[in-house]
């Protein structure tokens, strides 16, 4: 081990990172620095791979994770009685509000259709009381032609005491084909004619696939053509 390695390891957390951070500054001017900086990486690096401060330290990392996934795993035994239950009875009272609803609205289009036809006979019956009176053929049909005033059911809305159906939802999506296009063409342009520097207020809404970008820069490297991408090492 080089006298710089023995000199770091020995050296407490705190200090460690004050030295650790002085030594990446160096400069690697020449083979023989070149050299020299590869032979500390790989010491340093041997040594947070195998030390027992730091393989300790990765071993209380992982029981904590354990004791984590057995807590969420008690919580969630706790919990589930609870969720079934609230969630059975949930889908029976909107299930129920459902119905009711069903039942109130057909009672409704009942009672309009019957007050429908009650105006239809009622208008009827005053246009034939005109034409018995001798009225004009055009005073009979403004009587049959005026508009029908049909009352209205006022029946309640059924709801149930302190339960309330979550709030309708929306998602977007995007349409098929000439939607993403669409999209994009909207992000890169604001005037149309594909001149412009591009939208910076709709800039979130979009997101380079960076995996794929990273497939073809590997592949193309420094011949990597697309418009406003390059490759650069690694």
């Amino acid at each position: 081990m080089t006298e710089i390695g023995q000199a770091v390891l020995s050296l407490p957390d705190a200090d460690r990172a004050t030295v650790l951070d002085w030594l990446s500054q160096a400069r690697v001017d020449d083979a023989e620095s070149a050299n020299l900086l590869s032979a500390w990486k790989n010491e340093l690096a041997q040594f947070v791979e195998t030390d027992e401060t730091f393989t300790v330290r990765e071993s209380k990392i992982a029981d904590a994770h354990a004791r984590h996934s057995e807590l969420c795993a008690e919580r969630n035994r706790a919990v589930r009685p609870f969720k079934n239950f609230i969630d059975s009875i949930g889908s029976k009272l909107k299930a129920w509000l459902r119905e009711q609803e069903r039942l109130v609205a057909a009672e409704k289009a009942r009672i309009e259709s019957e007050n429908r036809k009650r105006e239809e006979a009622r208008r009827d019956a005053e246009a034939q009381a005109a034409i018995d009176q001798g009225a004009t053929e055009a005073e009979v049909d403004a009587i049959v032609e005026q508009p029908m005033v049909v009352a209205a059911a006022p029946l309640p809305k059924p709801k149930i005491e302190g339960f309330r159906t979550p709030p309708k939802r929306f998602k977007a999506e995007v349409i098929p084909v000439t939607g993403k296009m669409k999209l994009i063409k909207a992000v890169a342009c604001v005037c149309g004619k594909c001149k412009c520097q591009g939208n910076p207020a709709l800039l979130g809404l979009l997101e380079p696939n960076i995996p794929s970008l990273n497939q073809m820069a590997n592949a193309q490297k420094e011949h990597l053509n697309l418009p406003g991408v390059k490759a650069v090492p690694a």
